[in-house]
C-alpha cells in the first residue's frame, strides 16, 4: 500500500547510498537538515514534486483552521496516525512543521507518530533515529501492519497520502482509517485524481463521516502535471 512514487524514490535513494558506500573519502553525507555521520543513518529527502505538494497541504491545513482543537490523550501528546505510509516520505517535513508550526501554538507536550504499511520500505529505522535525536518532542514510530485485517489504534489526526482508492481492499482500508479518529480528531487524504477522491468520499460517507474536498494550493501558480502529487486533499472532522 505504498505512495504512487515510492519504488522509484526507494530505487533512487539505494543508488545514491551504492554511491557513497564507493566512495573513498570519509563518510560526511549532508541529510535532510544535519550531517550524517554514519551510513545507517543517511536517507533522502524526498524529491519536490512529492515534497512541495505535502508540505503546501500542511500549511493549508493550519491556515484553514483543521488542526486546532485536535485532541490530545492522557500525557497531553498528539497522536498523528500516517497509514499506507510506503517510505514515509512524510520525514524530514511532517516532523518540522509539527515541532516549529503547530506545538508551540497548542497545548500539548508533544506528539507521536505511527506510520503504517505492508511491509518496511524506505530506511525506516534511519528515519525513527533521526526523528528521536534531531525532536525531542516527538516520537515516531513505523510499523508493518496489514491495514484491511488489523484494527489502527486511535488517532488525534490521520493523515493518508495516495490511498489506491479504486483497486481492491481499499475500501476496507479507508474504513480502517477512518474509524481510527479520536473525537473531534481530523481525517485527511490526498489523492492525484477526482475518481479517487469520489471514492474516498463514499467509503468515508458509508461510515459517517462527510469529507471535503480542497484543491492543493501549490498547484496555483503552477503548471499541472499529469500525475499531480495530492492534489485534492479531503477533510473532515468526526
Amino acid at each position: 500500500m505504498n505512495h504512487g512514487a515510492n519504488g522509484a524514490y526507494a530505487n533512487a535513494e539505494q543508488k545514491i547510498v551504492t554511491q557513497l558506500v564507493a566512495c573513498a573519502s570519509p563518510w560526511n553525507v549532508v541529510g535532510p537538515g544535519m550531517e550524517f555521520e554514519r551510513m545507517e543513518d543517511f536517507f533522502a529527502p524526498p524529491l519536490e514534486n512529492w515534497g512541495g505538494p505535502y508540505s503546501a497541504m500542511l500549511d493549508f491545513l493550519l491556515q484553514q483552521g483543521w488542526l486546532q482543537g485536535l485532541p490530545l490523550d492522557l500525557r497531553k501528546l498528539l497522536l498523528v496516525s500516517v497509514p499506507f505510509c510506503g517510505g514515509f516520505m512524510e520525514c524530514p517535513a511532517l516532523p518540522q512543521f509539527l515541532t516549529e508550526k503547530w506545538l508551540p501554538a497548542s497545548q500539548a507536550a508533544g506528539a507521536s507518530i505511527l506510520g503504517t504499511d505492508e511491509r518496511s520500505v524506505g530506511a525506516w529505522a534511519a528515519k525513527e533515529r533521526f526523528v528521536a535525536r534531531k525532536f525531542p518532542k516527538l516520537a515516531l514510530q513505523l510499523r508493518a501492519a496489514d491495514l484491511m485485517a488489523l484494527q489502527l489504534p486511535k488517532c488525534s489526526v490521520s493523515l493518508g497520502v495516495h490511498p489506491e482508492a479504486t483497486r481492491k481492499g481499499w475500501a476496507e482500508i479507508i474504513s480502517n482509517v477512518v474509524s481510527s479518529l479520536l473525537p473531534g480528531g481530523v481525517c485527511v487524504f490526498a489523492t492525484y485524481f477526482d475518481i479517487e477522491a469520489a471514492e474516498v468520499r463514499k467509503v468515508a460517507a458509508s461510515k459517517g463521516l462527510r469529507l471535503e474536498t480542497f484543491e492543493n494550493p501549490y498547484y496555483q501558480a503552477r503548471p499541472m502535471p499529469a500525475s499531480p502529487s495530492m492534489r485534492y486533499i479531503l477533510v473532515g472532522r468526526v
